[in-house]
């Protein structure tokens, strides 16, 4: 009976890591989705900065 109550415990115990682990991928994905959208967004900014003054530029020719 200890022995069946020792197994459970461990087999519980293991599957409470393998949740914790999905929990920790599926929060450093978001994080890295999250890294992506403000990194597109920057990238954006720098190329409409950009041509504004490449247009700023051909409009002083």
């Amino acid at each position: 009976m200890a022995f069946r109550t020792c197994v459970r415990g461990v087999a519980d115990s293991v599957e409470a890591m393998l949740q914790c682990q999905n929990c920790f991928q599926t929060t450093a994905a978001r994080r890295d989705i999250e890294i992506m959208a403000i990194a597109t967004a920057f990238a954006a900014l720098v190329v409409t900065h950009i041509m504004a003054l490449c247009n700023n530029y051909l409009y002083a020719l």
